[in-house]
């Protein structure tokens, strides 16, 4: 979201903006990035947009919480980190090199991220991706993520009972299952 209101002035679309999104997420990940300091560095990148540039202090902080970051925009600009330090300092990492980078190496940061054993952290990262897609597509179209949100907010409120339920529906079908497999 706040990624989002950062680039506004960048006109990308949706699913730009989502392939930005979603490596960075994926960048911070292979990095190894805790949440922590990954949290620091989405809000850094985020004033980043936000300003039009990647430099001074957002610099380091992406620079050292976020290397995969680093190393894609120095890719996607054929040059080395140090000459990305440079291009930092003479105020050449600008919104528009930052997400036209991004959007470049997205590919193969997925793929590294492809790479990586599954987690249960992971799965629930890609159902929020996912989630928020959806949201984000939903209200461009329709203008309904207030209902979503509220929704949301419900599951997320009674999550204890969904779980109770999901439990006893799951009990119901092994048992089933079970005695459809006895003969008798």
């Amino acid at each position: 979201a706040s990624l989002a209101r950062s680039t506004a002035d960048l006109g990308l679309s949706q699913n730009e903006l989502f392939t930005i999104t979603q490596a960075v997420s994926q960048s911070m990940a292979v990095s190894g990035t805790s949440a922590a300091a990954a949290s620091g560095a989405i809000t850094q990148l985020g004033q980043a947009f936000a300003s039009g540039v990647l430099r001074g202090d957002e610099f380091n902080s992406v620079n050292e919480a976020a290397p995969r970051i680093m190393d894609a925009l120095a890719a996607s600009l054929g040059v080395t980190r140090g000459e990305l330090r440079a291009m930092a300092e003479a105020g050449e990492l600008t919104s528009d090199v930052l997400s036209r980078g991004l959007l470049q190496q997205a590919p193969r940061i997925a793929a590294e991220f492809g790479t990586m054993g599954d987690t249960v952290a992971r799965a629930f990262q890609r159902l929020s991706n996912s989630v928020l897609q959806f949201v984000g597509e939903a209200n461009q179209a329709t203008g309904v993520s207030a209902a979503i949100a509220s929704g949301i907010t419900a599951l997320a409120n009674n999550i204890d009972t969904v779980a109770r339920a999901f439990g006893a529906l799951a009990t119901v079908l092994a048992a089933a299952t079970v005695a459809l497999a006895v003969p008798l």
